[in-house]
């Protein structure tokens, strides 16, 4: 499980632009060597700006397959991860509904 809280905050003109407040939750599983299943929510917080007292909330279910070495020797941790999931609006407001997402990174 893993929880994120952040927070856009501009210094100026933040009548027209507003802030937002994103809060961010995501569990994952691992299954077997390298499949990691994981439920993401969602939820941005909108104060001032054109959207005013609106809440977005997206849920997204994704699969992660981790940790793919490049090599053979098991002091070297280079691997790469890949990944996908799609964004599922569950609050009345929303911008967009069923995005899908991916992802690849390269972990050194």
């Amino acid at each position: 499980m893993q929880s994120s809280l952040p927070a856009t905050l501009p210094t100026d003109d933040t009548a027209k632009l507003g802030r937002l407040v994103v809060w961010n939750v995501v569990g994952q599983y691992k299954i077997g060597k390298i499949f990691w299943p994981e439920m993401e929510n969602n939820a941005t917080f909108y104060h001032g700006g054109s959207n005013d007292g609106k809440m977005q909330n997206f849920v997204t279910p994704g699969l992660m397959v981790s940790k793919i070495k490049l090599r053979s020797d098991p002091r070297n941790r280079l691997a790469l991860i890949f990944g996908a999931g799609e964004q599922i609006a569950t609050s009345h407001y929303h911008g967009y509904n069923h995005g899908l997402i991916f992802t690849a990174r390269l972990a050194f």
